[in-house]
């Protein structure tokens, strides 16, 4: 973590008119001063704006405004792993309790900041912790040696040591790559697995398809040897359809003339009787035919009695 500027309002010994602190082309700096001139106040500055921690320990932040000031700000912008960031942490006195503000940015490729602030102020805090991957506790025994406090490191539990010096050699950083890769390796093994199934898969369907084809050619074969029966078939459902239709006209005409009979009937009665009366008549022409001679010479007869009469 590389500080770049640092901004005061009522923090400690400085007022609101204290001027921002621009380290960016600050490579190596020597604070000096008399004591009491806020020399330590402005490394205080750095931790509470990070962590919200300073000499005057994690709990009453009110202790850290000006005197007869209401509010403070520290606003600090650093640089972590290539990126720039700035954080704001702001105290406001009150009633009871005093109110803790935390905001956190980081710059983007177009020089806009963007919030990732978290939901809580201890969201925020753990935010940054992560971004620059240092801890308050780390910090002050490694990057920053508080006066009177130079020990602290040496003196500390073996746990504590341990973890801090995990922290400063960013063991955590490569704990997280390996719990990366066996994830990875995880999923790895997912993949290949799925990939084995599907292989499988894909092998017993090949399997299938060669008994389909087989299958299918059977099948083809057999529609070619069906095929010339079907077309009888079909001829004979044609020939069939023809029949079954001129038995549907057979028997509408019979259904007609099953309507004409009666009517057929009575005129074939009345053409018998008449064929009656005209075997009657020829029988009584064929008698006088018979009789011819005999009228003949009745008629002879009846014209000589008219002559002889006349004279």
């Amino acid at each position: 973590m590389i500080p770049l500027k640092l901004t005061v309002k009522n923090f400690l010994c400085y007022r609101d008119n204290t001027p921002t602190l621009d380290l960016e082309s600050v490579h190596l700096a020597c604070l000096c001063g008399d004591n009491g001139h806020g020399k330590s106040a402005l490394l205080d500055a750095i931790t509470f704006a990070l962590w919200g921690s300073s000499r005057l320990g994690d709990r009453n932040h009110d202790d850290l405004i000006y005197k007869g000031q209401s509010d403070m700000l520290v606003e600090l912008e650093f640089e972590s792993s290539g990126e720039r960031y700035r954080v704001a942490r702001r105290r406001a006195r009150g009633r009871s309790q005093g109110r803790t503000g935390l905001e956190f940015f980081i710059r983007n490729s177009d020089g806009e900041w963007r919030a990732i602030t978290g939901n809580t102020v201890r969201d925020t805090e753990q935010v940054i912790t992560e971004r620059i991957r240092m801890d308050h506790e780390t910090f002050v025994n490694t990057a920053f040696l508080r006066q009177g406090d130079a020990d602290r490191f040496t003196t500390s539990k073996p746990s504590d040591r341990k973890r801090i010096l995990a922290e400063v050699l960013d063991l955590s950083y490569y704990d997280a790559l390996e719990k990366r890769a066996r994830d990875k390796v995880g999923e790895l093994r997912l993949e290949t697995q799925k990939l084995e199934a599907d292989i499988e898969i894909r092998e017993r369907e090949a399997e299938q398809k060669a008994t389909l084809e087989e299958t299918l050619y059977e099948v083809a074969r057999e529609i070619a040897d069906l095929e010339p029966r079907l077309s009888e078939a079909r001829k004979s459902l044609e020939d069939g359809s023809r029949l079954v239709t001129g038995l549907e006209n057979k028997s509408k005409e019979l259904g007609e003339l099953t309507v004409r009979l009666p009517q057929a009937e009575k005129l074939l009665q009345e053409a018998a009787g008449r064929i009656e009366r005209y075997r009657e008549r020829v029988i009584e022409a064929e008698a006088l035919i018979l009789r011819r001679g005999e009228i003949e010479r009745g008629k002879s007869e009846l014209t000589a009695f008219q002559e002889e009469d006349e004279r």
